[in-house]
């Protein structure tokens, strides 16, 4: 009795988990479309979205001035548990697009230990008590994210770990726009 449950279990188990409404194996999404899919849906739910306490951050360190307006602000948003070669793959990404146009701060979210890499960024937030993502929900790290006070979120980036032309010239395309 328990070996014809067990094998009538298994057999479930075997059809519902090959059934995956395609018999075409070529038909699955990649790694990559995936990845493009989700910061498709990161983007729409967060656009326009404000981030008051970063807007609250920015005044504290006196890059927003009290009733001043930051626009094109250009965040790398990170945190030091995130891989090395991602941020580093961010930080060449921000500072190929630091043309004088951007603002360009970074945001280390999380604890912050002493690194050596620290000391490239000339604007560093630290938001230790994680507000950032409190307001916005969890946002893969490192990300970049273009912002402005007025209009809240305008695009967001978030760094692959593979090479990823697609995502990263729609987004530079945004930031071009206006």
């Amino acid at each position: 009795m328990k070996l014809q449950m067990f094998l009538g279990g298994y057999m479930l188990l075997l059809v519902s988990c090959s059934n995956n409404g395609s018999s075409n194996p070529m038909n699955a999404i990649s790694g990559e479309e995936s990845f493009r899919m989700r910061s498709v849906e990161l983007n729409a739910s967060l656009k326009g979205k404000s981030i008051s306490s970063l807007d609250s951050m920015l005044k504290q360190d006196g890059l927003l001035k009290q009733n001043g307006n930051v626009d094109d602000l250009l965040i790398f948003y990170f945190s030091l548990s995130d891989c090395f070669t991602c941020i580093e793959k961010g930080m060449a990404i921000r500072d190929s697009l630091g043309n004088g146009r951007f603002k360009s701060i970074a945001v280390l979210k999380g604890v912050r230990f002493e690194k050596a890499y620290l000391s490239r960024f000339s604007q560093l937030i630290h938001d230790e008590k994680y507000l950032i993502d409190d307001e916005i929900g969890f946002v893969q790290t490192p990300s970049l994210i273009n912002y402005s006070n007025q209009e809240g979120i305008k695009e967001i980036y978030p760094i692959p770990i593979f090479k990823d032309s697609v995502s990263l010239k729609k987004f530079i395309d945004g930031l071009y726009e206006k």
